[in-house]
């Protein structure tokens, strides 16, 4: 069994916003601050109310032409199919326009997790660059031992000279690949807020960790399911054909079927059975549907205790490594470790420290996709 870590984890512990590429940043902007920004700027938000209006307007004028009798007109099929389709189109209508409307509110939901993402995306790039002086010390450490070989003649001199081009090589490839990493990062967080392309900007994270023997978990699925534009087009799909099933099947049940022609009665068997495949077709697509996502569901949640898992992991690593760092200066200060070695244990708390942030950070973006669709008032238990 999976240990659940009980405590709530800090903002304060788990972000360190201070920006390493950029330098000191012009602007700063709260989460909420800046998905406001990429929402004004989001063209297919702004779009849907216009898509909306249409959908009720539509909906408004199919329940004006919607008969209320249908008149038998000589011919039984296109009699039955007039009863039930006018009802169907009115229902299609009606669904037309409440789809309308959650697709709008899930726009805004993307939105909102791909900011999120990015501002993680800009802070794993920024660590990673810092990360490169470790990379460029160590290239340069391997330099000095190459000239110190070569000085020795423990090299031949093409040996030499390849190798050393390689190192350089590698050199100038920790800035070029760190430095796109960053633009990179930037360059989207400013395309979605609609700003110059500019490393002056910074967004600071919120954060919801909560323990998840905390939260109403069979409450949060209820919500994905309610809410999630696939599985909401499934759930739709199967409600229109069952009630595309329940008019065939009133029809068939009211109208006497030994007093039918041959050609009504089988009509009427036609309409009744092909209305029953559509909806069992349906219900099987959406059956199928939520048992994919109650897997998928089930792994966010192992994931997130996973994450838990880990960054407990990291947090004891890390403690054992300042530990015996008073340990590294004493020896070092005594002669009995060299710098290289001194300066490589160095790193590596700070390699720990990064490692930590980024498993921190990705709990962030895993507690934001489970909740993303819920009211937290409702799913935090008291």
């Amino acid at each position: 069994m999976k240990k659940i870590i009980c405590g709530i984890l800090c903002a304060a512990l788990i972000f360190a916003n201070t920006a390493v590429y950029a330098g000191i940043p012009k602007f700063r902007y709260s989460f909420e601050e800046a998905a406001k920004m990429a929402i004004e700027n989001a063209p297919n938000y702004r779009g849907m109310d216009s898509t909306i209006d249409k959908a009720s307007d539509a909906y408004d004028v199919q329940e004006k032409v919607t008969p209320k009798e249908i008149r038998y007109t000589g011919n039984f099929k296109t009699f039955v199919d007039k009863q039930v389709d006018s009802q169907i189109k009115l229902e299609n209508a009606y669904t037309s326009y409440q789809s309308a409307v959650l697709s709008k509110e899930n726009i805004k939901r993307d939105i909102i997790l791909n900011l999120r993402r990015i501002v993680i995306g800009v802070q794993k790039a920024e660590m990673a660059y810092s990360e490169t002086d470790i990379g460029k010390r160590n290239k340069q450490n391997e330099l000095e031992l190459l000239e110190i070989r070569y000085e020795n003649g423990l090299i031949s001199r093409n040996d030499y000279n390849d190798s050393k081009r390689k190192i350089k090589d590698e050199l100038k490839a920790f800035d070029d690949d760190g430095e796109k990493a960053v633009d990179l990062a930037y360059r989207q967080l400013n395309t979605l807020l609609g700003r110059e392309d500019e490393k002056d900007i910074e967004v600071k994270l919120d954060d919801t960790v909560i323990p998840l023997d905390k939260l109403d978990l069979a409450q949060i699925k209820k919500d994905i399911i309610k809410k999630d534009t696939d599985l909401n087009a499934k759930y739709e799909q199967r409600r229109l054909t069952d009630y595309k099933y329940g008019l065939m099947k009133e029809r068939y049940d009211k109208y006497e079927l030994d007093k039918f022609t041959d050609t009504m009665r089988n009509d009427m068997e036609e309409m009744y059975e092909e209305a029953k495949r559509d909806y069992e077709v349906a219900d099987k697509a959406y059956e199928n549907a939520i048992d994919r996502f109650e897997k998928s569901f089930n792994d966010m949640i192992e994931d997130i205790e996973d994450l838990y898992e880990d960054i407990e992991d990291a947090k004891e690593k890390i403690a054992e490594e300042k530990e015996n760092r008073s340990l590294y200066d004493l020896k070092y200060d005594s002669g009995r470790m060299s710098k290289l070695e001194y300066d490589a244990l160095g790193d590596k708390i700070t390699l720990l420290e990064h490692e930590l942030k980024k498993l921190e950070l990705d709990l962030n973006m895993k507690y934001a996709e489970l909740l993303i669709y819920s009211d937290l008032k409702k799913v935090v238990k008291e």
